[in-house]
C-alpha cells in the first residue's frame, strides 16, 4: 500500500480515538434520459478492465486483486409521479444514508 492508502486503512479501525472513519466519495448525477441498462454495462466493463476496481484490502494490510466480481448493479429509486414532499423526503433519506455509509 502507498502511505495514503495505509492511512485510510488504519483510519477505518478503532485503534485511534478519531478512527472508525471510512474514506468515500458521494456524488449525485441528474440525467433526463439515462439508459440504465447501458450505464450498468459500462460500469461492469470499466470494473473488468481496471484491476484496482476489483482490489480488496486483507486484514494484514495487503491488497489482492480479484479475478472476477459479481456484476455491479446500480440501484434505482423511481419517484416519478410522487408528491413533491415525498420526493424531497425520500431523496434526503437516501442522501443521509449514502453520504454516511461505512463500506
Amino acid at each position: 500500500m502507498t502511505s495514503v492508502q495505509q492511512a485510510y486503512w488504519i483510519g477505518r479501525s478503532d485503534f485511534f480515538d478519531l478512527g472508525q472513519v471510512g474514506s468515500h466519495l458521494y456524488i449525485e448525477l441528474d440525467f433526463a434520459n439515462l439508459d440504465i441498462s447501458r450505464f450498468n454495462l459500462a460500469w461492469q466493463k470499466l470494473i473488468a478492465r481496471h484491476e484496482m476496481l476489483r482490489a480488496v484490502t486483507l486484514s494484514d494490510g495487503s491488497q489482492k486483486i480479484l479475478r472476477e466480481v459479481p456484476p455491479y448493479q446500480i440501484g434505482i429509486l423511481d419517484l416519478r409521479g410522487q408528491d413533491a414532499q415525498v420526493v424531497a423526503s425520500e431523496l434526503e433519506a437516501m442522501r443521509d444514508q449514502l453520504s454516511h455509509q461505512f463500506l
